[in-house]
C-alpha cells in the first residue's frame, strides 16, 4: 500500500475582473499586520489593518454602578423583574421599591451608545496606472502557498502593468514592486508632470459618527449603528503629516487610555525607489497624503511661474525623458505597541531598507515564502470536490493573515476590512462568535493559531475576576459578553440581560483544554491552560448555591440572548447554563487530576458535579433525539451536541435553512456531525452548495447577510468553517480516532497530519467509498484507540501487530509512525 499522497497542488485565487469593496478584496498578513486589495476605476488600493488599531475610549461615565448577582435574584424573585434582551419596556411584574435603579440595571450601559472602544482602519496605498486607459483586462492572483499577490493590467493598445506584492513575517511591512510596460505617453505637455504611475498613501481624517452612520444608513439601509450616535461622542484627532529626517511620515494619534497614557499612536510611511516622496496638503478635507512618484506634483502656482523658475523647468526636462516605469516601495506600520514605540521600529525598518534596499527587499520576499512553506507543511487536505479543497486553504490562509500569538487578535472583522465604525463595536463577542474560528486549527494541525484566542481572553481576564469578586459574590472569574483589547476600569457591560449571562463563562474555556488534549503540552497546561480553566470552574463552585432538596440550582440561568420574564422557575436551571457549568467543572477536575494539583479543590468540584440540579426549560436549540450512541450526549461539549436551532424544521435540508442566513451553519453542522445524525449522501451536496453561495471573491466564507445588515467587513466567525469539513474526514472528540466517519462515497479525498486528541498526526486517503490508505503518527507516546476503518476485517498495525474488533487499541512511543491496513481484504 502506498503511504505517501501526493504532493498537493498549488490554491491560487484567481480573478479577472475589478474588486470593488475593500471586505472582499485579497488577502495578505503575517498575523499582526494585514492588507486587503481592491481596486478603483483608475487605481490598485491596498487597505491596511493592525490588530491593535484601537480607539481605546471607554466611557463609563454615565454608566449606572454595575449590578450584583444578589440584586439581580432579588429583582427576579422578589420583584418579578421583567425585561427583553436588547432594550424596550421593563417591568416589576409584583412592585419594586427602587423603579430607577431597575430601570438603570436592566435598559443597557450608556457606554454602549458611544462608537467606542472600536477597530478602526489604518488607511491605504494606491497605486494609480494612466487613467486615459480604457477598456482593461485585470489578472488578480493570490498566490497562497507563497503568500503573495501578482496582479496583471492589459489594455488594448499593447499596455501592461504588472504588479506583484508581499507581506514579510517581519517586520510589519508590505512590499510592492511593479512594472509599466508599452506606454506610450505621446506629444511632451511643457507644462504638467503627471507620471504614467504613481503612488499615494493617505489616511483620511476619522468622520464624524452621525456623518458616517447617514451614509451608511443611505447606502445599506441599515440602522444597526444608529445606538452609537451620543451627542457627546467626538471623532479621533485628524491624521497628520510629520517630517522625520526629510522623510514626509502620516501619523494619527488617538485619546489617552489607561493602556497607552500618552495616547495611541501609529506611522504610516514609505521608502521607495521613487525619487520624490512629498506631503500633499489636502486642505479642508483634513486627510494626510504622501505622493510617491519619479517627479514632483506641480501646483497651479508652479505653472505660473515656469517661465522663471529653473527647478520647475528641471522638473518638467526629467518628466519628458521619464525612464523605463518599474520601481518599488515598501510601507511600514509601526505603533505604539512596537519596542520603543513608533519612532524607534520606524528607524530600525529605515536603516534596514537604506543599507541594501534591493538585497533588503529580496530577504523579506524569501522569508515570507519560507515562512508560506513551512505553514503549509504542517498538513494538507486533497478533495476531489474543488469548492471543499479550497475552502481549506483559502480559510488557513485567511487565519495565518490575522492570528499570530503575541500580537493582537481581531474581533467581529478582518481589521483590514473594517470600516470607520463598526457593527457590534467590531468586539470580542464571547459566544460562538469569538470562540469558532478557532475550532477547526487544532484539527488542521496548526494549534500555534490558538494562542490568538488565548490573547483575546487575557484581556477579558482582570475585569473578569473583579466582576466575579464583586459583583457576583464569587472566586474565579466571569467571562463577560463583550470585550475589546483594552485595559478596562470598570465591567464593559455592567446591566442585565445580555451583562449577566453565566453560560459563556464555561463556554469560552473549552479551547484552553482542547488545546492541551490535541498537544499534551503539560508546561502549557500547567502555565496557561489551568489557571483559566480553574477560575471559570471557581465561579460556577460558588455561583450554584444548595437547595433544599440538597441539589445545587443556578439562578439566575440564561440561555442564547433571553431576557428575563419575572418567573424565578423558569429562570432557574435553565439547559444551557447548566450545560456549561457541569462541562466546565469536569474540564478544571480532569485537568486538575492530570497535573496532580488542587486536591481541596476537585472534592468541591467533584460534589458540584454529582449533586448538580437536571437541567430544564429552553435552549436556542432544540435538542434531538438521543443517538443510539450515548457518547454523542455524554462526551461532545454543549455546542456540538445533536440539536437543531430553534427556527428550522426538521425536514429542511441544508439549502433550505441557509440559503438566506448563514451564521449558525458551522455551529449547526457541527452538532449534526458530531451528533451522528449528518448523512453524507444526502447532505454533502447541499453543504457544498451553501458554502459556494457564501462564498466571497477573496475565499471568505460571509456570516451575515450583506442585504440585512450592510456592507460590515470580512467576518472572523467563518474561520471556523474548515472544522465541520475536518470533522466529515476525521474525529476524535470522544477518545477513539475515527477516519472518514462522515464522508460521502463518490468523493475521493485525501489528507496528511490532521492532528488528533492524544497528539496523533494521520494520514489517510478514501477511494472507491472506503479508506485506501492510513498512517498515524504518535507525537506523545499515548496508547492509541482507532475505529476500525475495515468493520469486520483484521487489522495489521505496523510495529504492533494484528487486531480486530471495531475499537482497536494499541502502545505506541513518541515519534512512532504505524502503517495502518487489513490483514484481509476488505468486505464489500
Amino acid at each position: 500500500m502506498n503511504t505517501k499522497p501526493p504532493a498537493a497542488p498549488p490554491h491560487p485565487i484567481i480573478l479577472r475582473e475589478r474588486v470593488a469593496e475593500y471586505e472582499d478584496g485579497l488577502l495578505l498578513g503575517n498575523g499582526d499586520l494585514s492588507v486587503s486589495v481592491y481596486q478603483k476605476s483608475d487605481r490598485i488600493v491596498w487597505r491596511f489593518g493592525k490588530g491593535d488599531v484601537w480607539d481605546r475610549r471607554h466611557d463609563i461615565s454615565a454608566d449606572c454602578p454595575p449590578l450584583t448577582m444578589e440584586e439581580l435574584r432579588h429583582g427576579i424573585a422578589v420583584e418579578g423583574w421583567k425585561a427583553p434582551p436588547y432594550g424596550g419596556e421593563v417591568k416589576a411584574l409584583r412592585g419594586t421599591k427602587d423603579a430607577k435603579r431597575m430601570r438603570d440595571c436592566l435598559a443597557g450601559p450608556q457606554s454602549q451608545c458611544r462608537p467606542y472602544p472600536m477597530p478602526k482602519p489604518v488607511g491605504e496605498l494606491a497605486l494609480h496606472w494612466p487613467a486615459d486607459l480604457m477598456e482593461l483586462k485585470i489578472e488578480q492572483r493570490l498566490v497562497i502557498e507563497e503568500a503573495r499577490i501578482e496582479i496583471t493590467c492589459t489594455w488594448p493598445d499593447g499596455e501592461k502593468l504588472f504588479v506583484e506584492c508581499w507581506v514579510p513575517p517581519s517586520p510589519n511591512v508590505l512590499v510592492v514592486r511593479w512594472r509599466l510596460e508599452g506606454f506610450d505617453q505621446g506629444a511632451p505637455q511643457a507644462f504638467h508632470t503627471a507620471p504614467p504611475v504613481r503612488l499615494t498613501l493617505y489616511r483620511w481624517a476619522d468622520p464624524p459618527f452621525e456623518l458616517w452612520n447617514s451614509k451608511f444608513w443611505a447606502r445599506n439601509h441599515y440602522a444597526g449603528l444608529t445606538g452609537y450616535g451620543h451627542p457627546t461622542a467626538v471623532p479621533l484627532p485628524p491624521p497628520g503629516v510629520l517630517t522625520v529626517d526629510g522623510l514626509p511620515v502620516i501619523e494619527q494619534r488617538f485619546y489617552p487610555d489607561p493602556q497607552f497614557t500618552d495616547g495611541f499612536r501609529y506611522w504610516l510611511g514609505c521608502f521607495s525607489s521613487e525619487k520624490c516622496i512629498e506631503h500633499i496638503k489636502t486642505g479642508p478635507l483634513n486627510e494626510a497624503q504622501i505622493r510617491i512618484a519619479k517627479v514632483r506634483s506641480m501646483s497651479f502656482e508652479n505653472l505660473l511661474d515656469m517661465g522663471d523658475n529653473e527647478d520647475l523647468q528641471k522638473n518638467v526636462r526629467e518628466y519628458v525623458h521619464l525612464p523605463p516605469q518599474e520601481g518599488w516601495i515598501v510601507v511600514p506600520v509601526t505603533t505604539s505597541s512596537d519596542t520603543g514605540g513608533c519612532e524607534e521600529e520606524f528607524a530600525r525598518i529605515r536603516a534596514e531598507v537604506a543599507t541594501d534596499p534591493y538585497g533588503t527587499i529580496d530577504k523579506w520576499r524569501k522569508a515570507t515564502l519560507e515562512a508560506a512553506r513551512a505553514f503549509w507543511s504542517a498538513s494538507s487536505v486533497s478533495i476531489a470536490e474543488p469548492v471543499m479543497e479550497n475552502l481549506w486553504y483559502e480559510t488557513l490562509h485567511a487565519s495565518r493573515c490575522v492570528y499570530r500569538g503575541g500580537t493582537v487578535p481581531p474581533g467581529l472583522f478582518l481589521p483590514s476590512t473594517v470600516d470607520d465604525y463598526s457593527n457590534w463595536k467590531g468586539d470580542y463577542h464571547t459566544q460562538y462568535n469569538l470562540v469558532q474560528p478557532f475550532w477547526g486549527v487544532h484539527t488542521a494541525n496548526h494549534p500555534e493559531l490558538a494562542e490568538a484566542y488565548f490573547d483575546a481572553l487575557g484581556y477579558m481576564e482582570e475585569i473578569g475576576r473583579r466582576i466575579a469578586r464583586e459583583y457576583c459574590g464569587t472566586r474565579g472569574l466571569f467571562v463577560q459578553i463583550s470585550g475589546f483589547p483594552i485595559k478596562f476600569k470598570e465591567d464593559p457591560f455592567p446591566t442585565g440581560p445580555m451583562g449577566r449571562m453565566p453560560y459563556l463563562t464555561g463556554w469560552m474555556a473549552e479551547i484552553f483544554w482542547w488545546h492541551y488534549l490535541y498537544t499534551q503540552d503539560r508546561e502549557y497546561l500547567r502555565e496557561r491552560g489551568y489557571p483559566f480553566i480553574r477560575d471559570c470552574a471557581l465561579f460556577y463552585t460558588d455561583f450554584v448555591k444548595k437547595g433544599a432538596d440538597g441539589l445545587y440550582h443556578a439562578f439566575p440561568a440564561s440561555f442564547g440572548e433571553e431576557g428575563y420574564n419575572g418567573d424565578p422557575e423558569t429562570n432557574t436551571d435553565i439547559t444551557q447554563t447548566m450545560d456549561y457549568i457541569a462541562f466546565c467543572l469536569r474540564m478544571a477536575l480532569r485537568a486538575a487530576r492530570e497535573l496532580g494539583v488542587d486536591k481541596d479543590l476537585q472534592a468541591e468540584w467533584q460534589d458540584r458535579i454529582g449533586h448538580l440540579a437536571p437541567a430544564k426549560g429552553d435552549n436556542e436549540f432544540r435538542q434531538l433525539p438521543q443517538a443510539a450512541e450515548s457518547r454523542h450526549q455524554e462526551l461532545n461539549p454543549p455546542d456540538f451536541r445533536p440539536a437543531l436551532l430553534f427556527r428550522f424544521r426538521p425536514e429542511w435540508t441544508y439549502q433550505m435553512r441557509f440559503w438566506g442566513w448563514i451564521d449558525k451553519l458551522i455551529r449547526q453542522s457541527m452538532q449534526e456531525i458530531r451528533g451522528g445524525v449528518f448523512d453524507p449522501e444526502r447532505d454533502f451536496a447541499d453543504w457544498v452548495r451553501v458554502v459556494r453561495r457564501w462564498r466571497h471573491p477573496n475565499g471568505l466564507v460571509w456570516a451575515m447577510p450583506i442585504r440585512f445588515f450592510g456592507h460590515s467587513g470580512g467576518w472572523t466567525e467563518t474561520l471556523g468553517i474548515i472544522a465541520p469539513l475536518q470533522e466529515m474526514m476525521l474525529q476524535s472528540w470522544d477518545g477513539v480516532i475515527r477516519v472518514f466517519p462522515f464522508w460521502p462515497k463518490a468523493v475521493e479525498a485525501s489528507f496528511t497530519d490532521f492532528r488528533t486528541e492524544g497528539a496523533f498526526l494521520v494520514s489517510a486517503a478514501w477511494e472507491d467509498g472506503a479508506v485506501a490508505r492510513l498512517e498515524i503518527k504518535s507525537l506523545a507516546g499515548l496508547s492509541c484507540r482507532l475505529a476500525n476503518p475495515w468493520p469486520g476485517c483484521r487489522v495489521r498495525i505496523s510495529g504492533t501487530g494484528e487486531r480486530d474488533g471495531n475499537i482497536l487499541q494499541f502502545p505506541t512511543t513518541p515519534g512512532m509512525s504505524c502503517l495502518i491496513e487489513p490483514a484481509s481484504p476488505p468486505k464489500t
